[in-house]
């Protein structure tokens, strides 16, 4: 900034770039914002590092989804929710196991889910028509 001849100068604080503590106190803020950013930065490496210590997943979809024992346990009448805390998977992901495995219509192509619902048209309306007389002294309509 002092290349280029530029100041801050702040209307809230008293702080300004243009006298050596002003430059001095901008420094130190961007030192602290700098620290801050490093320890967020090394917080979340440290729980990723420890996740992975104790063998348990980060996202995703979990590892080994067993696909057939989630299909037979459906075939046996077992809930969505059931399913779900036996196999510790969200019911979306039962559904969507159990959406690709049931065969597509022939005479249908297979659409994706965000496209098989089609909202209605919005209906209609008409204008609203606004009745009032006009007040002759302004000559402009009044209710």
């Amino acid at each position: 900034m002092n290349r280029l001849n530029i100041e801050f100068v702040s209307f809230r604080e008293p702080i300004g770039t243009g006298g050596s503590l002003g430059r001095a106190i901008v420094v130190i803020i961007g030192a602290i914002a700098e620290l801050e950013r490093d320890l967020i930065v090394e917080r979340v490496r440290a729980g990723m590092h420890r996740v992975k210590l104790e063998d348990q997943h980060i996202g995703g979809q979990p590892p080994g989804l067993n696909r057939e024992a989630i299909l037979r346990d459906h075939g046996l009448g077992q809930s969505l929710g059931q399913i779900a805390r036996d196999h510790r998977i969200s019911r979306a992901t039962v559904r969507r196991v159990i959406r690709e495995a049931e065969p597509a219509p022939q005479n249908q192509v297979a659409s994706s889910p965000r496209h098989r619902y089609k909202r209605p048209p919005k209906p209609t309306r008409k204008p609203h028509i606004i009745i009032g007389r006009i007040n002759p002294a302004y000559q402009t309509p009044y209710l």
